[in-house]
């Protein structure tokens, strides 16, 4: 029996897994400089003391809505870095996801990764371990970030009704608590969930603004964030506040509008990436059932990881520049 397939062995494997997600997961953060852009926008619109005062009392609020749970919540929140940075990313996709549940997730693809690689690939224990190590860095990450983007387009499509919805209160009369209460109860989830959580934020004391910029924090969308400036731009210096959301609902449905005409426009060469970055790996499984000796050599011999390595490093490139392409942001 092997070192590696005895039990101490098998510690040492999951302690190395377990360090790698971990240390992986604090250094490749998805989110990187996704927000560095509107903070300094936000930074010139309002003054900097001003702004730093309402970040600061923001930040005293929890917004993310998910404690530690239990003993593997409290080790899992201890030993990840960043925690907090990483419970709001979660909290993002409107589930009540701990980092306990997302470090046992990525574990779980990492040890279900391992044995297919082992078995099927014919590999050493240590590349098996490598590849099941990204593998459960990657597809978590992925199927989170699935989760966020889907609810923001969710978001983001009823938002400019439930601003034509508080710029109607305001024209009748109402204060803007009432309006946003309006949304709570007649917008259906995500807008009326984070519209809900605005509403009693207010009922335990917090002031409309601090509100507002916690469901900006918890949302982290540009849309919501020009939202709430407006607000409090217009709070500080008066003016029409119905004009000013009217003109900002308008604003945010052409853009959305510029957004889905885009990525009609660009379906075509979307399809054309996926079905070209495709092709090798289905071309790659479907030779491996029919003649797995043919395509074996790839795997255990030294010549054949060199030309995978090559063949992966040109068909990541070609994708990522395909998406590029493809992808625009408005």
């Amino acid at each position: 029996m092997s070192f590696l397939s005895s039990p101490i062995g098998m510690i040492l494997i999951f302690a190395l897994v377990l360090g790698g997600i971990i240390m992986g997961y604090g250094y490749i953060d998805p989110s990187f400089g996704s927000s560095k852009a509107v903070q300094k926008r936000l930074d010139r619109i309002i003054d900097k003391k001003a702004g730093k005062a309402r970040r600061k009392q923001v930040s005293a609020v929890d917004i993310t809505g998910v404690k530690p749970k239990g003993l593997i919540d409290a080790i899992a929140t201890r030993l990840t870095p960043r925690p907090d940075k990483l419970r709001a990313r979660l909290a993002r996709t409107g589930r009540q996801i701990s980092i306990g549940q997302f470090l046992t997730a990525m574990l779980i693809v990492t040890a279900i990764s391992y044995v297919l690689i082992r078995t099927l690939a014919d590999q050493t224990a240590v590349a098996s371990l490598f590849f099941a190590m990204i593998a459960g860095m990657i597809l978590p990450q992925k199927y989170i970030n699935r989760l966020i983007d889907k609810r923001s387009r969710a978001f983001l499509s009823q938002f400019p009704d439930a601003i034509d919805l508080v710029v109607r209160g305001v024209r009748s009369g109402l204060p803007i608590g009432e309006s946003i209460k309006s949304i709570a109860k007649e917008m259906p989830d995500p807008v009326g969930t984070e519209f809900a959580k605005v509403n009693d934020g207010m009922k335990l004391g917090q002031t409309i603004e601090i509100a507002l910029w916690d469901c900006s924090n918890r949302l982290d969308l540009p849309e919501v964030k020009f939202f709430v400036i407006a607000l409090s731009i217009q709070r500080e210096t008066g003016g029409n506040l119905a004009e000013t959301l009217e003109n900002l609902s308008g604003i945010l449905r052409k853009r959305r509008y510029m957004q889905m005409k885009v990525r009609a426009m660009s379906s075509e060469a979307r399809a054309s990436a996926m079905i070209i970055g495709s092709l090798p790996f289905a071309m790659f499984g479907i030779l491996m059932l029919m003649n797995p000796k043919y395509m074996k050599v790839l795997l255990t011999d030294p010549r054949g990881h060199m030309l995978l390595g090559i063949a992966l490093a040109l068909i990541f490139t070609g994708n990522f520049i395909m998406r590029k392409i493809a992808k625009f942001k408005i």
